[in-house]
């Protein structure tokens, strides 16, 4: 699984919505720069995401690959309700130890 940052997760939307955009429409469409663009491009590609097709000009397409992807944020929100509770009870102790360290 690989992790995607929000602007590259977001250029995938986009390709999905958008098959066989050129890297200047994906640059005009999500407001990105080129170079942005580009770097994230050579990511979804190598890791399956996209295709690019052999034209001069680029033009990708979404291999349909990313129910696997989960962006950052999406990392660091557990789902579990077993971690989320551990997740509470060791916050609630921290706030206990800095009031007892005071």
């Amino acid at each position: 699984m690989t992790n995607l940052s929000t602007s590259a997760a977001k250029m995938l939307a986009f390709i999905e919505s958008h098959p066989g955009a050129t890297t200047q429409q994906i640059t005009r469409g999500l407001k990105m720069a080129n170079s942005t663009v580009r770097a994230h491009a050579a990511m979804l590609k190598m890791h399956g995401y996209i295709e690019r097709g052999e034209e001069i000009q680029a033009h990708y397409t979404a291999t349909g690959k990313k129910d696997e992807a989960r962006t950052i944020r999406e990392q660091a929100e557990p789902s579990d309700p077993v971690v989320v509770a551990l997740m509470q009870a060791v916050r609630a102790m921290v706030a206990i130890k800095e009031g007892h360290d005071r």
